[in-house]
């Protein structure tokens, strides 16, 4: 019996000693078979689908869909999507996309993904990945595909030519679009596919049309035409037609130099490009030709049943004959265009006509009610595609300026002349939504609309809205009627007095008599109609207005209003001030005195500071700013080394703080990218803020009350740099920004930032007056010193709640 025992022991301990054995040799034999020629042919199938699929997305214009899809046929996770649109650095695309195996599949799903991130507005990403696709092609040795993606580079240096020329940057613009020439030469002399050919030659055509690039444009037209008549009827040579007759358009608008009041976006688009081919004479140039090729555009498109290209071209033609002044016909073809679209839901091309109506109803009839309801209509599109509106349609992202932009001012225009002012107030509020979008190039803003009276019974709102040839002021004020009046001046003569103003004010050696002579002409443009309404006359402690918050448009947001003086005295000196992207997203909460915490950090001089072109100077005064604040209000600080990214991000994660303070350079720009303050060693970019300040591992903790800048300035030579700046003020996840508009003397920045902080700890004034008794401290009682000059004490600025 023991020994049956010992054997049966020893037989178990047999099967215990391999088991680990079998395991191993089972989960081999799984592997194999996952690895066996069945597995291997499911993922050669299922790679051509997601493909497919994603194309399918992109076309019906779901490009955030379909970059998620095409990043799953190539085995990475379709969240990546988001940051490759988000995080434009150039470490981005190497650490999402590894090293690829060279396949036809591999190549065309990353030249669609780069085609798709630059129709979202990732534009650096997309210039790598279409390189990345551009060398697997040759290595492929297939020239047909090469030059596809030459097309798809050029298409994306433009993007990239374009979106700097909204920056100002021309000479950033002008190599842009000389490589986007370049890649359409080679994609041509490859003799790819006739409809790759032709796309090429129209790429280029537009661009040597719409660009400063000198090249002449030579026979391009003759060859496009004799491609065109060689092709079959397909939605491809559709769309080349009507890239064709838009071209045309474009140049002989030129040529004619129309400036038209309610110009069509093609004709203010031609007319921004400052282009001038008057010298060429091309026999097609006509508008009878234009016509023609339009007109056999939309018999194609009935013949294919394409609903959506057939609205584009209907559409197309009718705004033909609006630049034609056939303005009956271009009506009807217009309305036909219009049922098209709203037949499909396709609301980012439906916007277009109904806009096109408005400006039809106004040439044709003079009918302002009939052109109310329809830029109503397009209003209420446009507010619909508002969260999407960097993903339904490609031009929106670039011509915003030229086509989306347009359709709020030309509204308010018409609104204000039937005096319908507080529709007006609400399309202007959602301009300043749509801008802010527009500036972080994706749908990031959720608003709800607010009364001044239920947010502070003290203060007035004031709207300045600048139109072509007049400048419009609304006044809101708690339980009274909304006023506004008007004032006779061009655009133009108030960005060159805007312009004088803001180079005076930077200036410490300017006297102050220039400048209080250069903004009491401001003042009598914003305010002095007010001057009753605003009790201005009287005291402070008198009068029931007490706030001024301005709600600031185009180039006046790059103003202190603070500045502005009336002949006798600063507008600082009777109100306190702030400055609102618009009310809807201001939170009317209040700072609670009793828990102020503050991180406060800064640098003396970082290396990041000498990283920038131009470099940064020292900010002496830092660890005596710090040390003082630290005094005032309960802080944690992190100076100099130990300023840096991560331990910020660990503070923030670690203690509910109700202020930031950040005695750092930065800089406020139109380009998001170039929107950035100073850590130690790196630049946090404004579209890194909201994850950085925002308390991750306290979903219960509240937002942070108050982010202060104490030594960024707007970008020089750019008129929409305060953009960056509420940019800063939205993205931040801040109820308030405190920031500046200029760099100022160091010294003079520590006191004022010492007394504001002395103030805010006085439980009965608002964010807004403690930085107004601050300012007002450092113009009146520094006596021994230039501190009265605005450039000191002027440049500080409160943006968001103001409590």
């Amino acid at each position: 019996m023991a020994r049956k025992g010992k054997s049966f022991l020893t037989f178990s301990h047999c099967i215990k000693k391999r088991l680990a054995w079998w395991l191993i040799a089972a989960s081999c034999m799984v592997l194999c078979l996952l690895k066996s020629p069945v597995s291997a042919q499911l993922t050669h199938n299922t790679v051509p689908n997601l493909l497919k699929n994603a194309q399918e997305l992109q076309a019906a214009g779901h490009y955030r869909s379909a970059c998620g899809t095409l990043l799953q046929s190539l085995a990475i996770p379709s969240q990546e999507c988001r940051t490759l649109i988000r995080d434009e650095t150039s470490l981005q695309v190497a650490e999402t996309l590894p090293k690829l195996a060279d396949s036809q599949l591999t190549a065309t799903s990353l030249r669609n993904l780069g085609d798709i991130l630059r129709i979202v507005g990732a534009v650096n990403n997309s210039g790598q990945i279409l390189q990345q696709s551009l060398q697997m092609f040759q290595r492929l040795k297939s020239d047909a595909e090469i030059s596809s993606t030459l097309v798809s580079l050029g298409n994306t240096k433009r993007a990239l030519g374009k979106r700097e020329e909204n920056y100002n940057n021309q000479s950033k613009a002008q190599m842009a679009y000389e490589a986007a020439l370049k890649f359409y030469q080679n994609a041509v002399s490859l003799s790819a596919a006739p409809i790759t050919n032709l796309r090429a030659k129209l790429n280029q055509l537009s661009l040597l049309i719409e660009t400063p690039l000198s090249s002449d444009i030579g026979d391009l037209l003759q060859q496009i035409q004799s491609h065109l008549t060689e092709l079959a009827s397909t939605k491809e040579t559709i769309y080349a037609r009507l890239d064709l007759a838009r071209s045309l358009t474009c140049l002989k608008l030129q040529q004619e130099e129309q400036t038209p009041d309610y110009p069509s976006p093609i004709a203010r688009e031609c007319a921004n490009s400052n282009v001038n081919k008057k010298s060429q004479q091309i026999e097609m140039l006509s508008w009878q030709y234009i016509g023609q090729l339009l007109a056999t555009s939309i018999q194609q498109t009935k013949t294919l049943n394409d609903v959506r290209s057939q609205s584009y071209a209907l559409g197309q033609l009718g705004e033909l004959y609006e630049i034609t002044q056939q303005l009956s016909s271009a009506k009807q073809l217009t309305e036909q265009a219009l049922r098209l679209a709203q037949s499909i839901q396709a609301w980012d091309i439906a916007y277009r006509w109904q806009w096109q109506l408005g400006r039809l109803e106004i040439k044709q009839e003079k009918d302002i009610e009939s052109a109310i309801e329809a830029y109503t209509a397009a209003f209420d599109n446009l507010q619909l595609l508002r969260k999407d509106l960097t993903a339904l349609n490609p031009d929106l992202q670039f011509n915003f300026r030229d086509e989306v932009e347009p359709v709020y001012r030309e509204f308010v225009d018409l609104l204000l002349k039937q005096e319908n002012i507080t529709k007006a107030r609400d399309v202007i509020e959602a301009l300043q939504l749509a801008e802010l979008n527009n500036f972080f190039r994706e749908a990031c803003l959720n608003s709800e609309p607010k009364q001044i009276d239920r947010i502070d019974k003290n203060a007035a709102v004031i709207y300045p809205i600048i139109l072509k040839n007049r400048l419009e002021v609304i006044l809101t004020l708690p339980e009274q009627p909304i006023r506004h009046h008007t004032i006779d001046i061009s655009a133009d003569e108030i960005h060159k007095t805007i312009d004088n103003l803001r180079k005076l004010l930077r200036n410490p050696s300017i006297s102050i008599e220039e400048v209080k002579n250069q903004s009491k002409q401001i003042y009598d443009w914003l305010l002095k109609p007010f001057e009753a309404d605003l009790e201005i006359a009287k005291n402070r402690e008198e009068s029931q207005v007490k706030t001024l918050v301005f709600v600031l448009d185009g180039a006046l947001r790059n103003l202190p209003m603070a500045v502005l003086y009336n002949g006798e005295k600063y507008l600082l000196e009777r109100y306190a001030i702030a400055l609102a992207p618009g009310l809807q997203l201001i939170d009317p909460r209040p700072l609670t005195r009793e828990r102020i915490n503050a991180l406060i950090g800064g640098a003396k001089d970082a290396p990041s500071f000498q990283k920038e072109t131009p470099k940064f100077g020292l900010i002496d005064n830092v660890e005596t700013e710090l040390n003082q604040i630290s005094k005032e209000i309960p802080s944690r600080q992190l100076a100099e080394q130990k300023f840096n990214r991560t331990n910020i991000q660990n503070q923030i994660n670690s203690f509910d703080f109700s202020i930031v303070h950040l005695a750092t350079h930065g800089r406020f720009s139109s380009n998001p990218d170039e929107t950035f303050i100073l850590a130690w060693d790196e630049r946090i970019k404004v579209k890194d803020l909201d994850k950085l300040l925002r308390q991750k591992n306290q979903p219960q903790s509240n937002p942070i009350e108050l982010l202060v800048l104490s030594a960024c300035q707007t970008a020089l030579g750019d008129n929409r740099a305060a953009l960056g700046l509420a940019g800063v003020a939205v993205r931040a996840g801040a109820r308030s920004t405190l920031a500046t508009l200029w760099q100022v003397n160091d010294a003079s920045t520590t006191e004022l930032m010492i007394l504001f902080y002395q103030e805010l700890k006085k439980p009965q004034l608002t964010k807004a007056e403690a930085l107004r008794q601050a300012q007002l401290a450092i113009l009146k009682n520094y006596p021994d010193t230039d501190y009265q000059k605005p450039y000191y004490w002027a440049p500080f600025i409160m943006v968001g709640n103001w409590f």
